[in-house]
């Protein structure tokens, strides 16, 4: 649908009920905003009965709705351009084709999987009951799963589905330490505690990347796919089984090496000592089978991501007018902890210790 026009303002509920309505015939629904969104605004939306969403069940699949359980995402503006939100719902939208665990997007009126709205755009997506993992507390089953769908993932984006563009590109030193400077600088004029472990935090950093002035052109060299981007565990929801029900939230689907899908969700679903971290490796490995040369890029790939990157220290101290004061404790959490480099080289080692589970592999 090319544009809705809405007849309130005010709150997102009323722009997302008048969306429901005009865009997807949607009346009498019920909204219920969730609460871990850092950016964009998502609600699970009850529709109550059949006749207020006509059309077969499956409807996902054909446009239509019916009633159940659905989730409305509202991507907003001041980070999500039309070229971003179309990105990010074709990956999710190949991947569904592909047999990876996703929501399904439901067309609009019009047969469209996004609403352009003159406030914002619009997805409306089957809502998949689950729950999330805490990090560092994952079953070995769910770890096992996790590492399956992971593999799933990588090797369906990998896949031709679209032009091999950087949306967001591997960011080199020499932007980094101009970057870094200036956020230093502007740390320095603060006197908070948050100010000051961030000048210690931003001048380590710095140190590392003297030492280190090749790390981007390795990176770079490395092959690059599209991937996910955001694998953290407030985007996978497991079922009581403990298995991987769905893979959410395709925003930050980019260009990079495909192990920074499998490094991402090893930091943040399992932990980087987390118990389970063998049976998370297995799954992968019997998946996406990458043999131990590509093995031996993962830490590398990640340890230069982490370090030149710092969300959301640099919204808040050098783009205030794109910040939001809801990310203040993951400002703290983006600090790199004093064993920093230790942990990497632990890390690495006990992936290549591990690398026999993808025997296997080709190449191996």
């Amino acid at each position: 649908m090319e544009e809705v026009v809405p007849l309130t303002s005010g709150s997102p509920e009323a722009f997302a009920w008048e969306v429901l309505a005009r865009a997807y015939g949607l009346r009498g629904v019920t909204l219920a905003p969730f609460q871990h969104g850092s950016i964009n605004w998502v609600a699970r939306v009850g529709v109550p009965s059949a006749s207020e969403a006509p059309g077969p069940p499956g409807g996902a699949e054909t446009g239509s709705v019916w009633a159940g359980s659905y989730a409305l995402k509202r991507y907003n503006p001041a980070y999500f351009q039309r070229e971003d939100v179309t990105r990010s719902v074709k990956a999710q939208h190949h991947c569904f084709a592909r047999g990876v665990p996703v929501a399904a997007i439901v067309a609009n009126r019009d047969g469209g999987q996004i609403t352009w709205a003159p406030d914002a755009s619009y997805v409306l997506f089957a809502d998949i009951a689950g729950g999330h993992v805490v990090r560092g507390e994952c079953s070995a089953t769910a770890a096992r799963s996790l590492g399956e769908t992971v593999g799933r993932a990588v090797l369906a984006l990998g896949e031709p589905w679209r032009p091999l563009r950087e949306p967001w590109t591997v960011r080199s030193a020499e932007d980094t330490v101009r970057r870094f400077e200036q956020l230093l600088g502007a740390a320095e004029r603060g006197s908070t505690a948050l100010d000051r472990l961030t000048v210690d935090d931003v001048r380590r950093r710095l140190a590392y990347l003297a030492r280190h002035p090749d790390e981007h052109a390795h990176v770079m060299a490395m092959p690059m796919q599209w991937v996910h981007g955001d694998l953290l565990d407030t985007n996978v929801l497991f079922g009581p089984d403990d298995r991987v029900r769905a893979v959410v939230d395709f925003d930050n689907t980019t260009v990079l090496p495909r192990g920074f899908d499998f490094m991402w969700a090893l930091m943040y679903c399992i932990g980087q000592r987390g118990a389970e971290r063998d049976e998370y490796l297995r799954g992968y490995c019997e998946v996406a089978r990458p043999n131990r040369d590509e093995l031996a890029t993962y830490v590398p790939l990640w340890r230069y991501m982490a370090i030149t990157t710092i969300w959301p220290l640099e919204e808040r101290y050098l783009e205030p007018e794109r910040y939001d004061p809801r990310w203040e404790p993951w400002c703290w959490e983006s600090v790199l902890p004093e064993s920093w480099e230790a942990d990497m080289r632990a890390l690495a080692e006990w992936l290549m210790g591990g690398s026999s589970e993808c025997r296997g592999a080709p190449g191996a």
